[in-house]
């Protein structure tokens, strides 16, 4: 699907996409926070667009990634409600990381969905005594009590406070960066900074994802203000001998 220069997806190439689609089922995903510029797909728009085409809720299933910032917006006041991952909005499943902004030690991940899909899965296990509902007969206990923990430990309060302290600091970050004259870009709402990709020594050293010429900066709750201003500082240094 297209997408817009911000990585946004285009509504207008969806509508086109499932207009020709005859009236065959359609499963959509949507992304809170894309894996490279951190955007927001325009959830509410995305399904006005489905039901322009005759998809009702009966002919589509519609899921949100959000593994990272499905665990932000919803925390920070003003983001607009198109772009909040919620089942006000008729979706049919969200799914989250454990280990990312939540705080879990380990890798793993959250599937929320509509009662009725969850049915569809469930086996009965005779010694467990129970139904099945994971899709692989997956159960690591270990991951939903540290989620359960973080997420009761933590609070909405902390979780509320993370969000809008590293938006804050992904804000200011930007604004830096932009001293050196070079293209930056930081989408509202967003954690992630994106940036021309600097030298390869400043890749290894901030552990940097880049990709095609580009090069990002995730900030996580763990990030300090020390280690932004020390970014800064090399990269701005890095965009003056490169320009010479």
């Amino acid at each position: 699907m297209a997408s817009n220069p911000k990585g946004e997806m285009d509504l207008e190439a969806l509508g086109e996409a499932v207009a020709g689609l005859k009236g065959r089922s359609v499963i959509l995903v949507l992304t809170c926070g894309m894996t490279m510029k951190g955007a927001h797909d325009d959830i509410a728009g995305a399904l006005r667009k489905l039901l322009a085409a005759d998809y009702g809720p009966d002919r589509r299933y519609v899921h949100v990634d959000g593994a990272l910032n499905a665990m932000v917006v919803p925390f920070l006041n003003g983001a607009p409600d198109a772009i909040r991952p919620t089942f006000e909005l008729e979706i049919d499943s969200i799914s989250t990381s454990g280990h990312k902004m939540v705080g879990t030690p380990m890798p793993c991940g959250a599937l929320v969905a509509r009662r009725v899909h969850v049915a569809r899965i469930a086996r009965r296990i005779a010694y467990l005594k129970s139904n099945d509902i994971t899709l692989m007969g997956s159960r690591n206990g270990h991951a939903v009590l540290s989620i359960w923990a973080r997420f009761f430990g933590h609070g909405y309060g902390g979780f509320a406070h993370d969000a809008l302290t590293c938006s804050m600091q992904a804000q200011s970050l930007t604004k830096r960066l932009q001293a050196s004259g070079r293209p930056v870009l930081c989408n509202p709402h967003s954690l992630t900074v994106v940036f021309d990709e600097p030298s390869a020594e400043i890749v290894t050293r901030y552990q940097l994802a880049s990709n095609k010429g580009l090069a990002h900066a995730i900030v996580m709750p763990n990030v300090t203000d020390d280690l932004l201003d020390g970014f800064a500082t090399d990269y701005l240094n890095w965009s003056k001998w490169a320009s010479v």
